[in-house]
C-alpha cells in the first residue's frame, strides 16, 4: 500500500521486530501489524487508505474470528454491525533541529532488564486498562531490550514508577508510542518530561523527525510541542 510517513515508519519499526512479538502482512491496500501473543489480539491493527469491501473480504478470508482495529485515512462506507466506529485520530509529525526544553525534572530510566520490562508493563496495564495482560505483554516486549533501535523508558513520580514511553527508529523518522501515566500521577508534567527525554535522546543520534498517532485530546498537547497533523484517521473495531 502507499504509505504516509507515519505508516512507513510503523512498517519499518514493526518489520524490524517481526520475529519478536509481531508479524507484518502487507497487501496492495493494507498494512497489518499482528501480535503473536493470542491474548493480545485486541491490539492488532490494520492500516489502510480507505477500509472498503475489498479489505473486509480479505480479512474475512484470512482471519475469520479475529478482532482488530482498523485505522483508515478516509471514512469507510462499509455497513455491517461487525464494524464499529471508534473515534478519530491524527498522525502527527514533529520536525525540529533544536532539542526540546525540559520544563520539569523527573527521574527517567531506560528499560534494560526483565524486571524493568515487567514494571513497564504494569504501568501500561494501569494507564491503558490492561490489567489482565501484564504477563503476556512482558513476554512480547521483553525481547525489545536487545533491540538498539527500540528504546523504552520509565518515569518516576517521587519513588513511584508512574509513566512510560517507547521510541523506535525508522529510516526517516522515529515512532513514539506507549505514552502513558498512571491515573494517580497525571497532571504533574511527567508525560511531557518523558516525551522530551525520549525525543532529545534520539536527536543526539541524528534523528530530527518524530511521528505518533493521537486522539483529539492528545493532539492539543502534542501540538504544544510543535507536532503537526500530517494525516487524519478514522478508527474502527472489526469483529470478523
Amino acid at each position: 500500500m502507499q504509505k504516509n510517513l507515519f505508516q512507513q515508519t510503523v512498517y519499518e519499526v514493526y518489520k524490524n521486530k517481526e520475529t519478536v512479538g509481531y508479524k507484518i502482512i502487507e497487501t496492495p491496500t493494507m498494512l497489518l501489524v499482528l501480535w503473536n501473543e493470542p491474548r493480545l489480539l485486541d491490539l492488532n491493527v490494520a492500516h489502510c487508505q480507505k477500509f472498503e469491501k475489498t479489505e473486509l473480504d480479505f480479512l474475512r478470508r484470512r482471519f475469520k474470528g479475529l478482532k482488530l482495529s482498523i485505522a483508515s485515512n478516509e471514512q469507510s462506507s462499509v455497513r455491517t454491525d461487525r464494524l464499529t466506529p471508534d473515534g478519530t485520530a491524527a498522525a502527527m509529525l514533529l520536525e525540529t533541529a533544536a532539542p526540546l526544553p525540559q520544563k520539569k525534572k523527573f527521574e527517567i530510566k531506560r528499560v534494560e532488564t526483565p524486571q524493568d520490562t515487567e514494571s513497564f508493563c504494569k504501568i501500561a496495564a494501569e494507564a491503558f486498562r490492561m490489567q489482565d495482560d501484564v504477563s503476556v505483554l512482558a513476554r512480547s516486549l521483553y525481547p525489545d531490550i536487545d533491540n538498539p533501535h527500540c528504546l523504552k523508558y520509565i518515569g518516576y513520580a517521587g519513588n513511584t514508577p508512574a509513566g512510560i514511553i517507547e521510541i523506535a527508529s525508522g529510516s526517516e523518522a522515529c515512532l513514539i508510542s506507549w505514552v502513558g501515566v498512571i491515573p494517580s500521577c497525571r497532571r504533574q508534567g511527567l508525560c511531557s518530561a518523558l516525551l522530551v527525554h525520549a525525543i532529545n535522546g534520539e536527536m543526539q543520534k541524528g534523528c530530527h523527525k518524530f511521528v505518533l498517532v493521537a486522539a483529539p485530546l492528545g493532539q492539543k498537547i502534542y501540538a504544544s510541542f510543535g507536532f503537526k497533523t500530517i494525516a487524519e484517521r478514522y478508527d474502527y473495531i472489526l469483529d470478523i
